[in-house]
């Protein structure tokens, strides 16, 4: 008989973003909603966000 795979990631997701997603079905809906209009748009999502270093070499420090 055929075997089925199943292939899970773990990540974590922060708190404040956890609060507004009840589970993991509405934070893969809301991924993949990400992925299609970045790819419409012809960009990488992660493209638009300024990581830590930027913003710490920009002399945003949070304070």
């Amino acid at each position: 008989p055929e075997r089925k795979s199943f292939f899970r990631s773990m990540i974590q997701i922060e708190p404040d973003v956890a609060e507004v997603f009840p589970d993991s079905r509405s934070v893969n809906e809301a991924l993949r909603f990400l992925i299609r209009i970045t790819r419409e748009k012809n960009y990488h999502p992660m493209a638009i966000l300024p990581m830590p270093n930027d913003i710490i070499e920009c002399g945003v420090t949070g304070k």
